[in-house]
């Protein structure tokens, strides 16, 4: 229900901003009010001339124009800011996330290269927790983003992650999020966006470092990628994902969305169903393919190196499941996909040495190109095999992704 509700909240505030961007009469700049005059250095908030921020305090101030442009002027340390006595402290909750419900971002945010340390989060009880609560129509690009080991990192109930909570029709690019901290929440967790859900999302060109905890739709980038036209693209992550049911080491579950050309090399861990090393299911016309993951995998039912389960017409080509173990405690365990129903397998591979334990023992494999458990390769595969096309190899291409003997590949 509360999933729901964010959901006819998130439609209203995007068809008012698509009623708002058809005037007219009026011309296309951000609402510049007092407090942005006096607190800023420099800029105007326009998409030629953005407001600059150079300050904690000029962070912060973010919230009250959050359709305006703004860039970064030089890093951003958080500490002393949300330290005991510091003006973001909030009595122990810390960072009070930038925008939300029904005034989400919808302007940009540029990073410029730099980087934001010392964040934290302490607002376990409260949902859309992240640097940014909401997102709609709103942008995020070339910013790092660094989590504090303060109180535990950032904690949230649903829709948690380090740098968006939730987000709708927007795009985050060239972004990570690193840090000793981890992000923590119920449902909706990943290391970067809790929620990329609603359609139109793109998540490109970004990895995440950080260790995710939740129960429910955990992924070490994101935890859900729901919706039409949605897309993460060029991005991989290192962090452990620790969670219940829908866990996976790029998203906890894809639906009616795409990841391509991502990797993951964390270990995932789901005590329930759906654990997979890319993503934990895959539904709905949901697409993987040209992934690789080479973390551990460990799961109740529903379980594989790639994908937990794929359903209803959805597909996982072209990827490569590296994983040292895959492990469950029923039997529905792969080496790429743990379970098949209504939709569709193809060159997907297997190191051969795979240790794959079904309900406690070795499982009987079911090996091919089309089968959950795919076609045998070498751990360390040889740079030339990963370009050769289906029957020799997964077909990657090397305008994407780098390629040298006894490397894992990388991106160009």
């Amino acid at each position: 229900m509360k999933n729901f509700f964010f959901k006819v909240v998130f439609l209203l505030v995007v068809l008012a901003t698509a009623f708002s961007s058809c005037k007219t009469d009026e011309p296309n700049q951000p609402n510049n009010t007092e407090v942005h005059t006096s607190i800023f250095d420099k800029g105007d908030g326009t998409q030629l001339n953005p407001f600059i921020i150079t300050t904690p305090e000029q962070l912060d101030s973010v919230r009250n124009n959050l359709s305006a442009y703004y860039k970064l002027g030089n890093n951003i340390d958080l500490t002393s800011y949300l330290t005991s006595g510091g003006a973001g402290y909030n009595n122990g909750a810390g960072w009070d996330p930038l925008g939300f419900q029904i005034n989400p971002l919808r302007g940009s945010f540029d990073g410029a290269g730099y980087k934001i340390t010392g964040l934290w989060i302490n607002r376990s009880s409260e949902d859309a927790v992240g640097l940014f609560s909401f997102m709609a129509n709103g942008s995020v690009q070339n910013l790092a983003v660094e989590i504090a080991n303060n109180n535990g990192g950032v904690k949230g109930h649903d829709q948690v992650g380090g740098l968006v909570g939730a987000m709708a029709q927007s795009n985050v690019t060239n972004c990570c999020i690193i840090g000793m901290g981890t992000i923590n929440g119920n449902d909706n967790v990943g290391g970067m966006v809790g929620n990329a859900g609603w359609g139109g999302n793109t998540i490109a060109n970004c990895y995440s470092t950080i260790v995710v905890n939740g129960s429910e739709y955990v992924g070490s980038l994101s935890g859900v990628l729901n919706g039409d036209g949605n897309i993460i693209a060029n991005c991989y992550t290192s962090g452990t994902v620790n969670g219940n049911k829908d866990v996976g080491g790029i998203v906890g579950r894809v639906n009616i969305s795409t990841i391509t050309n991502c990797y993951a090399t964390g270990s995932v861990n789901g005590a329930d169903i759906y654990v997979g090393g890319v993503a934990g299911g895959v539904s709905t016309g949901g697409k993987v393919f040209t992934c690789y993951s080479i973390g551990k995998v460990n799961g109740n039912n529903y379980v594989g190196g790639v994908a937990g389960v794929i359903f209803d017409n959805s597909y996982t080509t072209n990827c490569v499941a590296l994983n040292p173990n895959v492990t469950g405690n029923n039997n529905y365990v792969g080496r790429v996909v743990g379970y098949v129903q209504n939709s569709s397998l193809g060159n997907n591979w297997a190191r051969n040495d795979m240790t794959i334990t079904a309900n406690g023992s070795s499982k009987t494999l079911s090996t091919g190109n089309d089968m959950v458990d795919g076609v045998d390769c070498a751990a360390i595969p040889a740079a030339s095999w990963w370009t050769s096309v289906s029957p020799n190899g997964p077909g990657w291409s090397s305008s994407v992704w780098y390629f040298a003997n006894e490397q894992l590949p990388i991106f160009q």
